[in-house]
């Protein structure tokens, strides 16, 4: 007797969380690159936590660099979070990309006058996307596992990333300790030795529990199906820190 091969395929569906919030099925009919309303509005509409945020947007038909200056302040003026916005130190990254595609050493912007050149890059990389801005986490990060549909869905467990304070990567010095997984971070020789471990959370840790907690909420109001994961990070080390969610297009 033969035994047949058993395929299983994870599908995100990306048009109920858009259809939820009001749009109609034309709306939602859009380029499957252009995912129209961003996870992290979404998020935010239903109350679950997120690092402050404005979204820069880049005009396809202007010049790269066009008016850099004037889109970031107008971005930063007209977000919600606009006072949270001018304190340093930010993040930027492309708003459509996922692991860690798009994160430069660069991307944790300490200084106003990085923030032009750091966002000028990302652009001249990921031009077809809009740049995220956030203000920056720097407490424990927790990927959570999360399997199930709607109140079917359960963690099934959790990793912690745990950054070392490694100043060379690929045989460069970097001037600061990268505490976040950036591309250069995920290709370096000996990661996992020299620079990031991946290891078991302990899910009876009330910090683990909170990132589950928040993973699951998030997980239920993205309408999400099947498996897969939620990354967060606290907002500060420390036992006061609280989850957020990072904002990734699953």
């Amino acid at each position: 007797m033969t035994s047949t091969p058993l395929t299983i395929a994870f599908v995100f569906d990306y048009k109920s969380p858009w259809l939820a919030l009001g749009l109609s099925e034309k709306e939602d009919s859009r380029d499957p690159d252009d995912h129209g309303i961003p996870n992290i509005m979404v998020l935010e509409h239903f109350g679950i936590a997120t690092a402050p945020f404005a979204m820069i947007s880049r005009d396809p038909q202007a010049s790269l660099g066009a008016r850099t200056t004037e889109r970031i302040k107008f971005a930063i003026e007209i977000s919600r979070h606009g006072p949270d916005m001018r304190r340093y130190p930010l993040f930027a990254k492309p708003i459509g990309e996922g692991a860690s595609k798009g994160i430069l050493v660069s991307s944790n912007i300490k200084r106003p006058d990085y923030l032009i050149s750091t966002v000028y890059q990302l652009e001249a990389v990921y031009g077809r996307h809009d740049v995220l801005l956030e203000t920056s986490l720097s407490g424990r990060e927790i990927t959570v596992g999360i399997i199930g549909t709607g109140e079917d869905s359960k963690v099934i467990g959790a990793n912690e990333y745990v950054h070392k304070d490694c100043r060379t990567f690929g045989g460069r010095q970097v001037s600061d300790w990268i505490d976040f997984a950036s591309d250069d971070v995920k290709n370096a020789p000996m990661v996992g030795k020299g620079h990031m471990d991946v290891v078991s959370a302990d899910m009876s840790d009330p910090q683990v529990r909170s990132a589950c907690q928040l993973a699951l909420g998030t997980w239920k109001a993205l309408r999400c199906r099947d498996a897969g994961r939620i990354d967060t990070r606290f907002d500060k080390m420390g036992e006061t820190g609280e989850p957020q969610v990072v904002q990734r297009i699953w």
